[in-house]
């Protein structure tokens, strides 16, 4: 674990609670993967390659995850400064806008460990590598085979769609299928579930399941 966890988390000198993040991150997902009819090995045949793709995808989340998403200030409350407070602030700030403009690509098995839902990333048609839509950045080389590729298209699947696009209806479904909500609600039609939103709530839902 001292090797295999450092190299895949690909922090730079993490902390221990880096590493445990990503750890029980990636167990998480790598259970819920155990559940899947789809990672099985019935399943190997229609969806060749699909399980180390899978697995691939949950090394790539948990290293999302493993990211701080907050500065923790270790100074004595009672001594800190209008200054240091400033300092808090702009550091929360950049770091709010370092994730808004950093690729979030989740693949997610549903509650009812018979779907799951994709989110924030492409596939490119030739190649298979992971994309980030936003940029056309390569996240990952070759992440998915062609014959895996093929397959998914024939069950269709949809691995590119533009989750903006889709009716709000829908994307209700898709975060209800998550969180296991059988009964989809609305409860703020008010709010704006724009991609970069759907994935906060789903990032902070999967932190608390942690």
């Amino acid at each position: 674990m001292k090797l295999i966890a450092p190299r895949h988390c690909s922090l730079r000198d993490p902390s221990w609670s880096e590493l445990r993040h990503f750890v029980w991150f990636l167990n998480v997902q790598l259970l819920d993967c155990e559940q899947s009819s789809f990672c099985s090995a019935a399943a190997a045949g229609d969806l060749p390659g699909f399980l180390d793709f899978v697995v691939r995808f949950m090394i790539q989340m948990s290293r999302d995850f493993a990211t701080r998403s907050l500065q923790i200030a270790e100074e004595t409350p009672g001594l800190r400064s209008m200054n240091d407070e400033e300092s808090d602030l702009l550091a929360q700030y950049s770091l709010r806008r370092q994730w808004e403009s950093s690729a979030h690509p989740y693949t997610f098995f549903n509650a009812d460990h018979h779907s799951m839902t994709f989110l924030g990333f492409n596939i490119h048609p030739q190649s298979g590598d992971l994309i980030d839509p936003q940029t056309n950045r390569v996240l990952e080389e070759k992440i998915m085979p062609q014959p895996l590729k093929h397959s998914l298209r024939a069950n269709h699947v949809q691995l590119n769609e533009n989750f903006d696009s889709i009716p709000r209806s829908a994307k209700i479904e898709k975060l209800c299928s998550v969180i296991g909500n059988n009964m989809p609600y609305d409860p703020d039609e008010t709010y704006e579930l724009t991609t970069d939103n759907v994935k906060k709530i789903l990032a902070i839902f999967m932190r608390f399941r942690l």
